[in-house]
């Protein structure tokens, strides 16, 4: 039974059965049994293999071996954010194996790591958000790099700070579904000051300018009434 079980940690860790170490082992531990689950074990048979992965550590242990920290010092710091979450440390130690510090991580990182994780049978939704937890976590430590995908940033710009022409324009030339609630109320009656006008833009220096090209104004009805007048007249002399 112990043969079958090296089987199965080989399988699990993308390995042939003769290059399986105690390392490797030792370090998947804790998702052995979610791995099993996902390829839809019997319960019995997940105890067996997970005991059978402990019985090979201790009797490595009897043996004088002794786990190695395999994560560099620059990673430590983001490794200890994971906590106890054995899927978060997987993914740390992954990309510490292969990038030398969290700086240098990619995107195409994660989505390699987020594939091998689904060939193993974790979820998609499980794995998307171990990404999330990564990319956030090295943004607040200050070591993302250069490698993560960068959204469009939304901005909202205060309608008061608009032109005054593209101020009345927005609030009196009918594109007042444009604007928040909050302008409709007035200022200070829910503890805002004024409204905004929602949109992504090139920047917030651009702002002014990236509005302008997305709101057009309605023509007013004076204009529109001289234009149907002209039409009128060129139908005449005709």
């Amino acid at each position: 039974m112990l043969r079958t079980a090296c089987g199965v940690l080989a399988t699990f860790l993308s390995t042939p059965v003769d290059r399986l170490t105690i390392q490797a082992v030792f370090e998947t531990k804790d998702l052995f049994r979610t791995y099993l689950v996902g390829r839809k074990y019997a319960e019995n048979s997940i105890r067996t293999y997970v005991n059978h992965a402990k019985i090979l550590i201790n009797s490595a242990r009897a043996a004088h071996w002794a786990p190695v920290d395999s994560v560099p010092e620059q990673w430590r710091e983001v490794l200890a954010q994971a906590k106890k979450q054995a899927i978060r440390k997987n993914l740390v130690k992954y990309l510490a194996a292969i990038r030398p510090t969290p700086t240098k991580v990619t995107s195409g990182d994660d989505t390699r790591w987020t594939e091998e994780m689904i060939k193993k049978g974790f979820s998609m939704t499980h794995t998307r958000r171990t990404v999330g937890w990564l990319w956030r976590t090295l943004i607040k430590l200050g070591v993302a790099g250069t490698g993560m995908k960068v959204r469009a940033t939304k901005y909202q710009v205060p309608v008061a700070e608009f032109p005054s022409r593209l101020k009345s324009e927005v609030v009196e030339g009918g594109l007042s579904n444009l604007v928040d609630d909050d302008d409709r109320r007035g200022p200070g009656q829910d503890g805002r000051s004024e409204g905004r006008l929602s949109g992504p833009v090139a920047g917030a220096g651009q702002a002014g300018a990236g509005c302008c090209a997305a709101v057009q104004p309605s023509p007013s009805p004076t204009r529109q009434a001289d234009t149907s007048a002209t039409r009128t007249d060129k139908v005449q002399a005709t």
